[in-house]
Formats: C-alpha cells, structure tokens, sequence
C-alpha cells in the first residue's frame, strides 16, 4: 500500500509541474521564453509516464524502483550540498584582487552601479545586446548595436565594472574615430571584441589603436553569433572611408551556438539570403535608442528579479539550482556542435564583402577557458580552421600564436578564472594580432 500510495504521490506531484510549467511559459511568459521551460515539460512528462508505469508494476518491482528513485535523489542533493559548500567564487576574486592591488573589490549590484553612475553622468545605461531581440516577436527593427552617446554599464569579472561610453550609433568606439578618413582595423566579434569586461585603454582595440597609431573601428558587441556580425558588417561599414583591414573574430565558446540561434529569425537571416538587404539602422539611431531603452527596462526587472530568486538559498537548494547549473555548462563544454552549412556561406560572403571593398580579411579563432582548465580539445577547432584556410582567408589561430605560448595560459583569464580575457590577455592577443598583419 505504501508503494501504492508513494507511486500516487509522484504522479500528482509531476501533473502540479507540468500544471505550473504551463502556467508560468505560456500564460506569465506568453511563449516567448518556451525553449527555457522545455527541460521542466520533459521532466515533468518522464516523472509522470515513470509512475504510471512503476503502479502497475508487481510489488518487488516497486520496491526496486522506490530504491532506485530514493537513491538517485539523495546522489543529487549531496551533490547540491558540496557545490553549495564550496568557497563562493566571488569570494576567491575578492581575496586574490585585494591582495594584488590593495584595492576593494566593487561588490555593488548593477542597479547600484547604474544609480551611482546616473547621478554622475544623466546618460548612464545598462547594456542592451542585440541578441535579446532573438526573443522578441514584435519589434519593428532589429537592432544590431546599443545605445548610443551613453555611458554604459556592463559586467564586473576583473574587480570592477566594465563601463564605456559609446559613440554615435552605440558601440565602444571613441565617437571620433568615425570622421577619420582611413581605418587601420575594423573590428566584428562579440563581447570579447567589444572589450571582454576590461576598460579602455586596456581592451584589444585600444591597444591595436596604440600600437598601430591609426584609426580603428570596433563593431563587436555581447552575445554576438557570425549572423549577426554579417549582418553589422553591412550596416555600419563606413562606405565613405577607407578601410584596410577587417578582423572577423570567431569565439569557440559560443559561437556557433550563437548562430544556430540567430538562423531562426526570419529578419535576420534576411542578410544571408539577399546581399543587398538592409535596414539602414545607421540612419535610425533615434529609433534604436527608444527600442533599446525599452528593452533595458523589461530585461533589467527580470535580471533584478531572478538575482532575488538566487538569493533564496532553500528555494535553490530545493531546485538543484547549482547541479542543474554545473550539468549544463559541463555539457555544453563537452559536446561538439554541429557546424551549419550557413557557416561557411556567412564567412564566404564577409570575405567578398572586404573584397569588394578593397580591404583584407582576417578570420581570428579566439580560444575558450576550458580549453587549458580541462585540457581538452573543444568545439571544431580543426574544422573550422580547414573551413577558413581552404576559402583562402588569412586564419590568426589565437590558440597556438598566443596561449600555447605561455606557461600557464590560464594566467590570461581573470584570477585565472572562467570569463572573458583579462588586460594581460587583450595586451597579449592584440600584440599577437598586429604582428601577424604587419
């Protein structure tokens, strides 16, 4: 009867998460976060299918299921309890930066950032990336940049706050470079190029700009797949000037995840179907400024509302929340992706793109963290670089020019840590970069 009654309990519990699953996706959310909630559909589904089954099962056999399930739990809420135990990594940053540079560490929240900088300078936002809009049914424009001529708030890996002011159409540009008649370097990648939470003039750009003494434009930006990047090429290309060289970067970390992503939005993929769409955002600043501005607002609530949820121990106990964290991000570091077809078609067209416009093309694999803290071989390393050499493009292998090359490469991450690079690491890749063109 206790088995019965058990196997009674799990069905009506899995039929509640399925219930409140369907609630909070389709009607708080109104879909458009569904990918999010598929994992609780299909747990909610296999708990409940499991003990259906498991009530009409013999009585030995419950009972061997009943000890199965008991002990499959218990190993997981072990699990949470050590990863909850574990020296909080905030903490680790704060003991190693207070001790090198005898400075505090900025703990404020990015809402305290955000007020205390408002107070400073009237223009002070949060970032908005374009990757966002992946989730938004309605806009009117896809916006591929941020607010413009704003003071903006990024993220804190390096003990303090990545902050920048960006330029006429948003970027982390010195808003004059864009009257110079020749650029060096014209840069497209994501938040690695945007500066990777390192503050000018310690960011790769920066540097490239101080090395090469010329002028250099940087259209990376948080978040950033290769479509999107295309499709900033063709936007904010400044036609009107001379550019020598383009530097396409390619982040084995996400990139092609990024892609995947951006290959389901019909507005977007626009760019790769017809070379001569556009949506002439550099003409629609005023207009991006507002759809950014409102976007910041809603995406700020929610990032302000699960930093209250996390800060509910029990509730993320109860949830896994730290074992579920850590399986993901483990398989995502484990498992190759697929490289889609689109891929080579994007970099072909990029190419043609500096071609057309007699400038040289440089593809630069940047590597992830994981590479040298699990000393393994990620994410199509190999087919990515014999995709690019055999399109004749000119491949800068940031792997083997610059981390294999130091003793501890991990010396390049902040605190030798998961994140972007850290001022070494941009000082590093952008002396790499330059020695390579010139």
């Amino acid at each position: 009867m206790f088995n019965r009654n058990f196997f009674l309990c799990v069905l009506t519990f899995s039929l509640i998460i399925l219930v409140y699953t369907l609630f909070k996706s389709e009607y708080i959310h109104q879909g458009e976060i569904r990918n999010y909630y598929l994992k609780y559909y299909y747990l909610s589904l296999l708990i409940f299918l499991s003990s259906l089954i498991s009530l009409i099962l013999d009585k030995k056999i419950k009972i061997y299921v009943t000890i199965f399930f008991f002990s499959f739990l218990v190993t997981f809420y072990f699990f949470e309890f050590y990863l909850t135990n574990l020296e909080p990594i905030i903490k680790k940053k704060v003991r190693i930066y207070e001790k090198q540079t005898n400075q505090k560490y900025d703990l404020r929240t990015p809402r305290e950032v955000l007020q205390d900088e408002f107070k400073k300078d009237k223009s002070s936002t949060m970032q908005v990336s374009p990757y966002l809009y992946l989730k938004v049914r309605d806009k009117d424009l896809f916006p591929l940049s941020g607010i413009s001529l704003s003071n903006t708030i990024t993220v804190n890996e390096n003990g303090y706050y990545f902050i920048y002011k960006s330029d006429r159409y948003g970027f982390n540009i010195p808003d004059e470079e864009w009257e110079k008649d020749k650029i060096e370097f014209l840069m497209i990648g994501d938040s690695f190029v945007q500066g990777g939470a390192v503050n000018r003039p310690n960011d790769m750009a920066s540097v490239l700009r101080e090395l090469s003494n010329k002028h250099v434009i940087n259209l990376g930006y948080g978040g950033n797949g290769p479509l999107i990047e295309l499709a900033t090429l063709k936007e904010y290309f400044p036609y009107n000037r001379k550019v020598k060289n383009i530097l396409w970067f390619y982040y084995e970390g996400n990139d092609i995840y990024n892609l995947n992503q951006e290959l389901k939005d019909p507005q977007l993929t626009l760019y790769l179907k017809d070379k001569n769409f556009s949506q002439n955002l550099s003409k629609k600043q005023d207009k991006i400024d507002e759809q950014n501005n409102s976007l910041m607002q809603k995406s700020f609530s929610k990032i302000e509302d699960k930093r209250i949820r996390e800060n509910n121990k029990i509730f993320q106990f109860l949830k896994l929340f730290k074992t579920r964290t850590f399986m993901k991000e483990l398989s995502k570091h484990l498992l190759k992706p697929k490289l889609p077809d689109e891929f080579k078609d994007i970099i072909y067209q990029a190419k043609d793109f500096a071609e057309k416009y007699d400038a040289n093309f440089y593809f630069i694999y940047l590597p992830k963290y994981q590479r040298y803290s699990l000393k393994l071989n990620f994410n199509n390393y190999e087919e990515i670089k014999n995709t690019v050499q055999d399109m004749n493009i000119n491949f800068i292998d940031i792997h083997e020019g610059v981390f294999l090359k130091q003793s501890n490469p991990l010396g390049l991450f902040p605190f030798q840590m998961y994140g972007h690079y850290n001022e070494l690491g941009h000082k590093e890749v952008a002396e790499f970069i330059f020695k390579s063109i010139k």
